[in-house]
């Protein structure tokens, strides 16, 4: 490859770092340049930077128990209009439910679930005085498909979520089974973020039972019920059990929240709604936050086609009757229906603070988590001790790259000078490759670049020395330099051969902080390999060539 072919390699390469590299060595950037060219930096990570880590836990179980449910109440809508007996007598666990039914619906019944429900399992368990209990059991493989489903659509939701939140640089990954390992670099508000992304947002307009809270002092009920259990006042399905029998089969209690504008202060009264949905969030196209006359913010919904009619149907039929909008079984807001609503759009108000507001459009626009999240593990990592981490990560790799250079300045000469120019190059290529492929840079990073500088020095002097040996064999300064390169050549490729494929198998089965250091170290060896042979052979060459040097200065 002769010397303009060569140059213009390298004279691109510069060009490309150089390019990829101002939007992280120029801050601000011009707006032209951010409308017309690359605007990415070298992306820092949690530890480099500071802000928040939160593992959370997704309760699968949960999203089990809902699947389950969802399928029973469909298989007993089918069984009612086929006149077929069925009810569920309890459920065991999140994947079994034992089911009633009589001899005459039996076998049909069998026939039903076998031939349109195949998600369930039937075992026998009892059958005396013409009454049949047999237990329904979601398969294994339905069970799986379930769990991964659930993890895929939840990490998918979070990501969505973080992206409407702002929150640059996130890193989310998942970890074992069910948990969620969620990184938000720069984030100063961590539990505005763990509300964002740990709210379920299960949207649902129910109807106001007003005839039934005509006719049951809810408020004295839940006074009489707590004193017998406290719990059953923070949880509102054991409230619901508790009061079996006094409220409709058909209603549920839910607490409605009201917050004092003037003051802040919450509160909340328990308000009886069926427990039918009319409409559900699947049915949501968009949220938006808006403001009415006296600026006070709400969330304005629209719904989907499908929604539109559905919604426009159901308030014309209930004029008059009040619709609760239940947001993860709260009552946000219970307005009258006036008359029929046409146009496929609602509003959710509940006294919000903007933040609120807006907080609560992103996750409804994003939809619904498949099962509620728990926060496992929750670690702030300060500003303070990522600026000590940066400082002090800066000041080893420095000090180590100066001794270097002097050693080799020192020790090579002119060969040493191509070296450090080589190493120098070499660095600027990571950082515009961790920029290109939007990779984040650790702590573990670092020293993944104070190897690859390591490693980089060590191939420069296997070659020089070569050389040396060339020399001593009494060749020329151009033949010992050839011969040098060509002997050094396949060492240096088995030895950074060997560590890339290290590298790999590292980011494959690593996570975190391991990845990151792959990620730095297999950029850098790629690096070192062009930089080291390529770039210092053809400065060697050309400078002896240009000035016809005889002797080499290693």
């Amino acid at each position: 490859m002769n010397y303009p072919v060569r140059f213009g390699l390298i004279l691109l390469s510069v060009l490309v770092c150089a390019y990829l590299l101002v939007p992280t060595a120029v801050q601000p950037l011009p707006d032209w340049w951010q409308r017309k060219f690359y605007k990415d930096r070298v992306k820092l990570g949690l530890d480099l930077q500071g802000g928040t880590y939160l593992l959370l836990e997704v309760q699968l179980e949960e999203a089990l128990t809902s699947s389950v449910d969802r399928n029973l109440q469909i298989l007993g809508n089918a069984a009612q209009e086929k006149s077929y007996e069925f009810k569920i007598k309890e459920r065991p666990t999140s994947t079994r439910a034992v089911i009633v039914t009589n001899d005459a619906s039996e076998k049909m019944l069998g026939t039903l679930i076998e031939n349109e429900y195949p998600i369930f399992k039937r075992n026998p368990l009892t059958a005396s005085e013409g009454k049949v209990e047999f237990e329904l059991e979601l398969t294994g493989a339905e069970a799986l498909r379930i769990r991964q489903s659930s993890m895929d659509q939840s990490l998918e939701m979070m990501r969505n979520r973080i992206d409407a939140f702002g929150v640059s640089e996130p890193t989310i990954q998942r970890q074992g089974d069910d948990k969620v390992a969620i990184q938000l670099p720069g984030l100063k508000d961590p539990r505005r973020a763990e509300d964002i992304i740990g709210r379920t947002a299960k949207l649902d307009f129910k109807l106001l039972d007003q005839e039934a809270m005509g006719k049951v002092d809810l408020q004295s009920e839940i006074a009489k019920t707590s004193q017998a259990d406290p719990k059953v006042t923070d949880d509102i399905h054991l409230l619901n059990e508790a009061l079996k029998g006094i409220i409709p089969d058909d209603a549920q209690v839910l607490y409605q929240r009201d917050e004092d504008q003037s003051t802040g202060r919450v509160t909340r009264f328990p308000v009886l709604v069926r427990k039918v949905a009319a409409l559900t969030g699947e049915d949501l196209d968009d949220a938006r936050v808006n403001f009415d006359q006296f600026s006070v913010p709400y969330v304005s919904l629209t719904f989907n086609k499908k929604g539109g009619k559905l919604f426009a149907d159901f308030t014309g039929e209930h004029v008059g009757d009040q619709l609760a909008i239940v947001l993860d079984e709260t009552v946000y807001s219970a307005p009258r229906i006036n008359e029929k609503i046409e146009g496929g759009h609602a509003q959710i108000t509940g006294s919000f603070s903007t933040d609120e507001a807006h907080d609560l459009a992103i996750v409804l626009r994003s939809g619904a988590l498949p099962a509620p999240v728990k926060i496992a593990e929750r670690r702030i990592v300060g500003p303070s001790l990522g600026q000590d981490s940066i400082r002090n990560g800066l000041y080893a790799m420095a000090v180590g790259a100066a001794l270097v250079a002097v050693f080799m300045l020192f020790y090579y000469r002119l060969s040493g000078i191509i070296a450090v120019v080589a190493v120098g190059f070499s660095l600027a290529l990571i950082a515009a490759c961790l920029t290109l492929f939007k990779a984040t840079l650790t702590l573990p990073g670092l020293a993944g670049i104070a190897l690859t500088i390591g490693m980089s020095v060590d191939a420069n002097i296997l070659i020089f020395e070569r050389i040396k040996e060339e020399l001593g064999l009494g060749k020329g300064g151009r033949a010992a330099t050839d011969a040098g390169y060509k002997r050094a050549f396949l060492t240096i490729l088995d030895a950074n051969i060997t560590t890339l494929i290290t590298s790999v198998i590292l980011f494959q089965f690593g996570t975190g902080p391991i990845r990151g250091f792959a990620v730095t170290l297999s950029v850098g060896l790629l690096a070192n390999m062009f930089t080291a042979v390529f770039v210092c052979r053809t400065l060697q060459n050309f400078i002896m060539d240009k000035f016809g040097i005889r002797k080499v200065s290693v």
